[in-house]
């Protein structure tokens, strides 16, 4: 899922502190927002992780991290990020949680892939402890994203009926595999 848009997280404070570095940080985060849209994701997070050791603490730099990385299906660190940004003052939770959710869910769908690319062309699979391990990661990972659809529905989101649909379809998704808990 790319989300050039979400770029710029509302409700983000600037960082205190020098007023050259802060400029910097802008600067890279504004370069790292035109490589998002022209597709360069690894060149968008060289300029984020430039902006990231200016200024560790700035929310925005942070989040456009966690989205870079997103987008360049590295869930793990976009989650590391996503998570750490919980505790940060000036973050719109609504929408961190959306962006955990998205997150989340994508890492699902991702170990899913995997546990299915260890079937062989006849359905056997040919390691099926590793397949139960993804499937069983992609499980907690489906739920962490039901979670944070919640709480972003609870936080106030815009457009609260779209998130509402994707935990509806996650559910059901779910609830129609076998073995699956409600």
């Amino acid at each position: 899922m790319v989300l050039i848009g979400l770029l710029a997280l509302a409700g983000c404070k600037a960082p205190s502190g020098d007023v050259l570095n802060q400029k910097s940080v802008a600067e890279l985060n504004m370069k790292a927002q035109s490589l998002m849209q022209a597709g360069d994701t690894t060149g968008a997070i060289a300029r984020l992780e430039s902006a990231h050791d200016l200024a560790p603490n700035e929310v925005t730099t942070m989040y456009n991290l966690a989205i870079a990385y997103q987008t360049n299906s590295n869930f793990d660190k976009a989650l590391d990020y996503l998570l750490q940004l919980q505790d940060k003052p000036g973050i719109d939770a609504a929408e961190l949680q959306k962006s955990l959710g998205i997150t989340y869910e994508a890492l699902g769908d991702q170990l899913e892939a995997e546990a299915a690319a260890t079937e062989d062309a006849e359905g056997r699979k040919t390691d099926p402890a590793v397949a139960a391990e993804k499937r069983r990661k992609a499980e907690e990972s489906y739920q962490l994203a039901i979670q944070a659809y919640q709480q972003a529905i609870a936080s106030g989101i815009k457009n609260p009926d779209a998130l509402t649909k994707q935990v509806e379809a996650l559910e059901a998704r779910r609830e129609s595999k076998p073995g699956s808990a409600p």
